[in-house]
């Protein structure tokens, strides 16, 4: 460096040839190849200003042939080791109109764009290389990424016809394109699951688990999604002794990852979460308290329909949608179900808390 310093400053600027500039950029950019881990300010300033200086050079060097394409190639590697994404993304882009235009040449610049986070533009590169290679299932999946990276909380849906179109072109081939599918379920499992469409995130996971039974990452992947599918599932249920079941199943989940991954820290701690949310569930259920639905043979609820306990003044009456609910004396053996035009029922009282009978017309 010293002895270019006393070049550069030797000689006049029309007496300087390309080979000067190159040197200089890259003697600029190895003494400045450990950049990442400074953690001195002053070095990181004085680094920083090197680095410009060396890309500076390397433009001189282009400016003697604009269309020298291992120069171009060789400027783009070390914006890119340098993290300098767009500026690499660009200069990968300028050899495309020098006949570095391939499939993979293509996918580089947008895969750079993408890494940039210049999506516009990545989003443009692979909607151009679908246009010439519509099999190329690597630009679908990019186009979805790029748009879900464009609504990171999915509250606009923008990635999901993208998914949905990848999963349709990838199906052609879903052994060679699982991993891309995958992908697609994962996205489309959770989106769904925001929205509240457990069903449909349910199912997506199940493709996630089923699309290859060897693979024990896509496996792990699809019982966790279940598993945070059935828990959110619980929410929907307005009474608390319902909810367990919902709990019981999610653990279930969790314990079908930790059967394939005994380490798993993230399956033992929501196992261990929902654990603990159903035993305070538990905790404040009521034993005593009876409820259920009481309909015809025809499935219309009974109005009015009495329900008392065995050999005690112990009384609730159905509301219009047949629903009873009612704290029952301990020790209690039986429920008398009756109603004007119905065949009384005597029905046992067990441990469970929820009693839907039908009653027969006289």
């Amino acid at each position: 460096l010293q002895y270019m310093e006393s070049l550069f400053r030797s000689l006049p600027a029309e007496n300087l040839i390309k080979r000067d500039y190159l040197y200089l950029a890259k003697i600029l950019l190895k003494k400045n190849l450990n950049f990442a881990q400074l953690e001195d300010q002053e070095k990181i300033n004085a680094a920083t200003k090197e680095i410009e200086r060396a890309f500076e050079a390397y433009h001189d060097a282009l400016e003697f042939d604009q269309d020298d394409i291992r120069l171009l190639n060789e400027i783009a590697n070390n914006y890119y080791a340098f993290k300098k994404y767009e500026d690499a993304a660009r200069t990968w882009e300028c050899m495309l109109g020098l006949g570095k235009d391939d499939l993979n040449d293509y996918l580089q610049v947008g895969r750079v764009y993408y890494m940039a986070e210049n999506y516009t533009k990545a989003d443009s590169v692979f909607k151009m290389i679908v246009s010439e290679y519509p099999d190329n299932i690597m630009s679908y999946l990019m186009i979805a990424r790029i748009h879900a990276k464009m609504d990171p909380e999915s509250t606009e849906g923008l990635a999901r016809p993208k998914f949905e179109q990848l999963l349709e072109k990838a199906s052609a081939d879903s052994i060679t394109n699982a991993q891309a599918m995958v992908e697609g379920f994962g996205y489309l499992g959770y989106f769904h699951l925001r929205k509240g469409q457990y069903r449909r995130a349910d199912a997506f996971y199940d493709r996630m688990i089923n699309i290859s039974p060897d693979n024990t990452e896509f496996k792990k992947n699809g019982y966790s999604g279940k598993a945070n599918v059935w828990f959110m599932m619980s929410e929907n249920a307005k009474e608390l002794d319902d909810k367990i079941p919902y709990f019981d199943r999610s653990i279930g989940y969790y314990d079908r990852v930790l059967e394939m991954d005994p380490d798993n820290s993230t399956a033992k701690s929501s196992k261990q979460y929902i654990m603990d949310v159903r035993r305070r569930t538990r905790a404040n259920i009521n034993p005593d308290e009876l409820r259920g639905v009481i309909k015809s043979s025809s499935g219309q609820p009974i109005n009015g329909a009495s329900v008392r306990v065995k050999d005690t003044a112990a009384e609730t009456i159905t509301n219009a949608r047949g629903e009873f609910r009612f704290q029952i004396p301990m020790s209690s053996e039986a429920l008398i179900i009756s109603a004007g035009g119905y065949i009384s029922k005597e029905v046992p009282i067990t441990r469970t808390r929820v009693y839907n009978e039908v009653l027969e017309p006289e």
